[in-house]
């Protein structure tokens, strides 16, 4: 309070112009003279004392300043301002504002200096030009710039005319432009060809110069007849070089690293040209050497990028071709030696080093011929030469051998004695070179549509038809003496050389192969070739009373589906159009070492069942016949690289795949109900079992009995079934000439009788085999007149059969397909092992089986029937009889 009167007392002095302002206390007296301004308010005349308290000095101090105090005290300090502000503005604005200015006047210097050398330097990279008589395209360009503060150096340079060209036809005729040449009617898609290179040992010098390499940028959009429209470069510090170029068909790029001598460059086009040839024109205009000794390393990646609506027919949009070669990126090596197009597809060839199995350096190394392993023996880091048709994968050198080898010689094998064979399709003659192999071949004939094909093969994949090992053949197999190339539509030839309702124009065939596409490619001739009833009745028509027609047919199954819904649906026709022409015996089979990136399977069918024999030889039987078939070498060694017994063996059994497609029918085969052993079916233990006298009576021998009830459906002592004694059908050959033609060895009959009498016979491998049951089991005797519990359940008996024809129920073989991967895939565990028990036993309860159902041969039916129904009316004995009743006369001699 005291403040406020006091600035109001100044106030009221000054503006009712008194000369001696006077605070007072509010108690004190006027005096005279003086205006007095108290607490409240009023104004009052002093005398000239200056300043002065009340009397007991409780009040405020009074203070008197005088007019010219306060004008003198204003001026100066409106004087001391206008220093400061004087002062502060030459010290805050003005100097820094020099140095500014100064600064700029540097750095204009500095930009016209630089302004002029780009211009002297832009006038040496090379500008883009247009070839003369080429017009420029109508184009908006726009460009912007950012900060390059960061760069050496930036340049952008536009499209020029050619030097001279000034728009005149010097003929009077004028090239049309890129875009007024092209087809207006042809299809324009939002799509392109992406190819991405990287370069490595490349010369450091040459990655640091912008100049020499727009002029490789330049000169790689000429020789690849596109059109530059403009390119930027920057030179960065403190090395490297990054270039962009826009095409009129998209753009160029690329950066350097001049210190690591790498390189990468990007290139995308939406021409239909393909970018394939520009990879060697990178290498070279880019490629420098970073040294004398050390080439450069190329890795490069050729992708299609967008949409097409033809893109199944194109053949680099084939997974193989497109994406298996061309885009892998990671590629050490990669070489296209041919691009061949025939009157009926494209052929491809390619050199490829793949670093998972081979390194480029490892190749480069095995050329030098020095005493290292690698020089030593460079056959095997040589590149992988892969030929394509129409983008899909046809062969690789690494593979061909396990797959022409795996086509050709199971069907030889399975022929006792093959001398004509024809050859469908097999191009690269590969096919033709493992038939003449076989020195029981008088003539092949090789029936191929496309001659291009077959000169391309021998021009570019000669390792595939090379016969020169042979002994009596030729350096190209076409020239073998037996051997015949005839170019023509091999269906063509054989529905009009064997028709399907007609009698044959020619010779009878003993193996057919073919070699042709592959039943799940997209040609429309694939339908014909599979799918034709004709085609399967024609090549049944030409084959030999033993002949075998051999097909590859594709890849694995599908999942697990029926092969009628996938795209395996001609393999299913074709196997079911063979078995109705009249085919015996049908072989599904696969080799996994093709390198087509999964297991490349067979079908094989026999016009006789006794193929099957053949087929199913032993890993031995197999290795003897192929030193008897093969032809001899001027190597020595043998002319078979792959295929051999222990080969043949795992093709004996069909895969699981095929074996799950074909159980997951609807309606489900009945031979899918007993693959193997199945957990959830109880067993009845050997334990279970005791062997004692039958029953049936003293001339019955012994019988087996359940010491427990045993339920429907069990299995019978599986603990025993695994080690049977087995005489296969080679062995069944040699006990047979062993008592023919040595007639001391009479004792063998022995065998005969032990086999015969404890076994059973089989010929699902094509001939009679017998295996006995190790376990207790095999004491089981018949059940005459149907009585049986275990094993065939049937209305048919002994005492009601037709003696003139054996009942398809009691075929060895017979069912209801000839192709059954369910029977083929567990033949040797369902003959080792007993028939479910077919109804509930009780304890004590003698097991009876059908013995009807051990007959193997058609032949031998009536002479089985009528033995079996002599035994059960008691007029004769069992072989089990007659085998106790000779051991006991030999025991007793």
């Amino acid at each position: 309070p005291q403040s406020v009167s006091t600035y109001r007392a100044l106030r009221l002095c000054v503006e009712s112009n008194a000369l001696d302002p006077i605070y007072s206390h509010p108690g004190e007296k006027e005096k005279k003279g003086s205006k007095t301004m108290t607490s409240n308010g009023s104004v009052g005349m002093n005398g000239g004392s200056k300043a002065s308290r009340s009397e007991n000095d409780g009040g405020p101090l009074h203070i008197q300043v005088t007019m010219t105090f306060m004008i003198l005290t204003l001026g100066l300090s409106v004087l001391v301002a206008a220093a400061m502000g004087h002062a502060a503005r030459v010290l805050l604005l003005e100097a820094p504002r020099q140095a500014v200015l100064s600064t700029l006047k540097e750095l204009g210097s500095a930009r016209a200096s630089h302004d002029q050398n780009e211009t002297n330097r832009q006038a040496i990279l090379p500008p883009p030009i247009l070839p003369q008589g080429k017009e420029p395209p109508k184009t908006i360009y726009t460009s912007k710039n950012f900060d390059t503060s960061m760069t050496a150096t930036s340049s952008s340079l536009l499209v020029q005319r050619e030097h001279g060209a000034d728009g005149e036809c010097e003929t009077g005729t004028c090239r049309a432009s890129a875009a007024e040449s092209s087809d207006e009617d042809a299809p324009h898609y939002p799509a392109g060809q992406h190819l991405l290179v990287d370069l490595k040992h490349v010369e450091a010098s040459f990655l640091n110069s912008e100049e020499r390499l727009a002029r490789a940028m330049i000169e790689v959009v000429n020789q690849a007849s596109l059109t530059l429209l403009s390119y930027h470069c920057h030179s960065l510090v403190p090395s490297g070089v990054t270039c962009v170029g826009v095409l009129l068909e998209s753009h160029v790029s690329f950066h350097t690293w001049p210190e690591h001598g790498v390189i990468t460059l990007d290139l995308f086009t939406c021409g239909s040209n393909s970018l394939l040839p520009v990879v060697p024109i990178i290498e070279r205009l880019f490629g420098v050497p970073r040294t004398p000794d050390i080439k450069p390393l190329a890795l490069w990646s050729h992708k299609l990028r967008g949409f097409r609506e033809d893109e199944e027919d194109f053949p680099l949009a084939q997974f193989d071709l497109g994406r298996a070669i061309l885009g892998y990126f990671t590629t050490e090596y990669k070489q296209e030696i041919a691009t061949v197009q025939t009157k009926f597809q494209r052929v491809d060839v390619y050199d490829v080093i793949y670093n998972r199995f081979n390194s480029i350096e490892w190749y480069r190394q095995s050329l030098t011929n020095d005493d290292s392993y690698f020089g030593r023996n460079p056959q095997f880091f040589e590149p992988e030469r892969i030929i394509l048709l129409d983008g899909v994968l046809q062969s690789r050198s690494s593979g061909e051998r396990p797959y022409h080898e795996a086509l050709v010689h199971p069907a030889m094998l399975a022929h006792p004695d093959p001398k004509r064979v024809v050859i469908v399709g097999g191009g690269e003659c590969a096919t033709l070179r493992e038939v003449l192999k076989h020195r029981t071949v008088e003539h092949a004939k090789m029936i191929e549509i496309d001659e291009t094909m077959v000169k391309a093969s021998r021009q570019f994949i000669p390792n595939w038809n090379d016969c020169s090992d042979l002994v009596g053949s030729a350096d190209f197999c076409g020239d073998d003496p037996r051997a015949s190339i005839e170019i023509m539509d091999g269906v063509g030839w054989f529905l009009d050389t064997f028709p399907a309702d007609g009698e044959p124009k020619d010779e009878l065939v003993d193996v057919i192969i073919m070699d042709a596409l592959d039943p799940q490619g997209s040609v429309p001739f694939a339908e014909i070739l599979y799918t034709s009833i004709e085609m399967a009745k024609s090549i049944y028509n030409s084959l030999t009373d033993e002949g075998i027609f051999v097909v590859q047919v594709g890849g694995p199954p599908s999942d697990g589906v029926p092969e009628l819904n996938t795209i395996n649906r001609r393999r299913a026709i074709l196997a079911d159009n063979l078995q109705k022409v009249g085919f015996e015996s049908l072989h599904v089979y696969g080799e996994p070492h093709s390198l087509f990136g999964e297991e490349w399977n067979y079908i094989l069918v026999m016009k006789s069942i006794y193929g099957r024999k053949r087929f199913y030889q032993n890993a031995a039987e197999t290795n003897l016949e192929l030193v008897r078939r093969g032809l001899k070498t001027k190597s020595g060694e043998s002319p078979f690289k792959n295929f051999d017994g222990t080969t043949m063996y795992y093709y004996q059994l069909p895969s699981k795949g095929f074996e799950w497609v074909f159980c997951n029918q609807i309606p489900l085969p009945e031979e899918c109900n007993d693959r193997g052993f199945d957990p959830r079916i109880p067993n009845a233990p050997s334990w279970k079992l005791e062997v004692k006298q039958s029953s049936l009576g003293e001339g019955a021998g012994r019988g087996v009995y359940a010491t427990e009830d045993i339920p429907k459906g069990s299995y019978v002592a599986l603990d025993t079934s695994t080690d049977p004694v087995v005489l296969p059908p080679p062995a069944h050959d040699i006990l047979f000439d062993l008592r023919e033609f040595f007639p001391v060895l009479e004792d063998l009959e022995c065998v005969d009788y032990y086999m015969e009498g404890y076994g059973f016979q089989s010929r699902l491998f094509g001939a009679p085999q017998t295996t006995v049951d190790s376990g207790p089991g095999t004491f089981a005797n018949h059940g005459c007149n149907g009585t049986n519990n275990i094993g065939l359940m049937s209305t048919i008996t002994e005492f009601n059969a037709d003696l003139s024809a054996m009942p398809a129920e009691y075929d060895g073989y017979s069912h209801d397909s000839i192709y059954n991967p369910a029977i083929d895939r567990h033949m040797r565990h369902s003959l080792s092992t007993i028939e479910p028990i077919a109804r509930d036993i009780k304890a004590g309860e003698e097991l009876f089986d059908n013995y009807l159902a051990f007959c193997s041969e058609e032949e031998e039916w009536e002479k089985e029937v009528l033995a079996l129904r002599a035994q059960c009316m008691g007029q004769a004995f069992g072989e089990v009889k007659n085998y106790d009743d000779w051991e006991e006369e030999e025991e007793e001699a």
